[in-house]
């Protein structure tokens, strides 16, 4: 709605009683603290619910380790496959806001249903319907405002050091996220044991497990309207078309379209736009780097009509005006770096499957206390916390001092040989595991710890730039959407477990081999 847009300069002095003069630096925008938030509870929300989803599905529902891990990762392919919609939704139609405050709706609601019918007040024939159409709501609303909620607090900035504040914003964010995490994973395995101790037993409820989950949900609904309604957000005005059949029309346009009131005068002439060269700088926001790509680039004279460009950016930029047909581009060419990214998802994901299993048949005795096996996943994002503040306040500026500075797509392809080395671990462990007495349990859970160290570090290469790498490529009329095509490689990294997972089953392979 544009009555709720608030003017720049309107937003600056409700912020902090002062304009954004010249040459004064920005303050932080006071929205952002809102925005956090709501995203700190949500994924608790999400965290809470998938670090007991396997068990409940293992446990309290009876169906086979393998049904579960298909599960699992189908549920999580299709909430990073929604997206899709929500980044649609968002730059074409309703705006950032309201998509989020809308799919943040039926996420509650999902979460709502899959509480109750995991209680033992619900008959069984229940459980089953209520599993799925819980898990689809939910797929729903999380991946519908996943590419939205970040982008959103990007778009609260302005300011000569816009760039810098990015940076860190983004650092912030992703620490929200694994402090929502780690909170989760502790508590909702808590929960479960209190409500199912024994997978033995007729007496088995999950209901405060995703009970808890579904509150915070709620509450990241009151903090996302408390927002608007303290201090008001900024938001670029949807363009009313859907950027993916936009970006498909300029992609895929011929010399035979045709488009009423489009000027030639775009042909050849330099223009600013939001990204054209994929070559980043060391810090993707580093303002440093005259080549990097954000809102308000330089102008570059490479940027005129070139004869060795494809025909399809030539009748682009004719029919639809070069600008146009640059970020159509832009976008493609990120599409193309992105490739490789579900393999590295493959792995990672597989904290909540294989690995849970993974630590059932592992002793978690810890003196007087038991560690349970969904509680392990807390190491990941418990890591998180720490290792991140160490990348980005020692590893990286030690790395520029000496002259090496880390690329981006440097760190992301480290990121996924960390990943690698952390299966090899796993695999290691389990040959171990395998060769204890049948129903012992002879291996320590703690000694997961080394291969959630290396997964955590592959996480901080890979994903924190990744996050940043997509926002700062993408057209600022186009970010949501490339946030939802980062996202859409988390799905096809678990659709990939799920392939894999049919065929490993149906080839009985040990979890060793599986792992390895």
């Amino acid at each position: 709605n544009s009555n709720n847009l608030i003017d720049e300069s309107e937003l600056g002095g409700r912020e902090s009683g002062q304009s954004e003069g010249r040459g004064t630096p920005s303050v932080y925008p006071a929205a952002v603290k809102y925005i956090v938030g709501n995203e700190f509870c949500e994924r608790f929300c999400y965290y809470g619910m998938r670090a007991v989803l396997i068990l409940y599905i293992t446990c309290s529902m009876g169906q086979s380790e393998s049904t579960a891990i298909m599960i699992n990762h189908g549920f999580i392919a299709t909430a990073y496959l929604t997206p899709l919609m929500g980044g649609a939704l968002s730059d074409g139609f309703l705006g950032k806001y309201s998509t989020i405050l809308y799919l943040s709706m039926v996420y509650a609601a999902g979460s709502l249903v899959l509480a109750y019918t995991s209680s033992t007040m619900v008959p069984d024939v229940l459980q089953m319907p209520g599993l799925y159409i819980g898990l689809l709501l939910i797929a729903m609303g999380t991946g519908g405002i996943k590419p939205c909620v970040s982008s959103f607090g990007g778009d609260q900035f302005v300011g000569k050091d816009k760039n810098a504040k990015l940076q860190t914003f983004f650092t912030v964010f992703y620490f929200a996220i694994n402090a929502g995490s780690v909170l989760s994973m502790l508590i909702t395995p808590l929960l479960r044991e209190y409500g199912c101790p024994n997978c033995t037993s007729g007496d088995c409820s999950f209901a405060l497990a995703f009970g808890l989950p579904a509150a915070l949900m709620l509450i990241s609904i009151g903090i996302l309207v408390l927002g608007r309604a303290r201090v008001g957000y900024r938001e670029v005005p949807p363009s009313q078309e859907s950027p993916i059949m936009n970006l498909l029309r300029v992609r895929f346009c011929s010399s035979a379209t045709r488009v009423a009131a489009i000027p030639d005068r775009d042909i050849g002439e330099e223009e600013k736009y939001s990204g054209e060269n994929i070559l980043v700088p060391d810090t993707p926001s580093d303002p440093r780097d005259g080549r990097r790509l954000a809102d308000g680039a330089r102008q570059d004279s490479n940027l005129a009509v070139n004869p060795d460009e494809p025909m399809w950016f030539k009748n682009a930029s004719r029919v639809y005006g070069r600008q146009k047909a640059l970020e159509a581009r832009q976008v493609l060419s990120v599409i193309w770096v992105m490739a490789p990214f579900p393999l590295f998802w493959c792995l990672f994901d597989q904290q909540s499957s294989t690995w849970t299993l993974q630590a059932e048949s592992m002793n978690g005795k810890l003196g007087r206390t038991q560690i349970l096996p969904d509680q392990m996943q807390m190491f990941n994002a418990l890591l998180i916390l720490i290792l991140l503040p160490v990348f980005d306040r020692c590893i990286y500026p030690s790395l520029r001092r000496c002259g090496l500075p880390l690329k981006p797509n440097t760190r992301m392809i480290l990121g996924m040989g960390f990943a690698s080395l952390a299966f090899i671990v796993a695999g290691i462990l389990q040959l171990q595991i395998d060769s204890c007495e049948k129903g012992e349990k002879c291996v320590h859970m703690l000694a997961q710890v080394p291969q959630y160290v290396l997964l955590t570090s592959g996480e901080v290469l890979f994903s924190v730039t990744g996050l940043e790498f997509a926002y700062s490529q993408a057209p600022k009329s186009m970010k949501a959407l490339m946030q939802s095509i980062w996202l859409l490689t988390v799905s096809l990294g678990n659709i990939l477990v799920v392939v894999l997972e049919a065929l490993t089953s149906a080839a009985k392979m040990n979890a060793a081999g599986v792992f390895f």
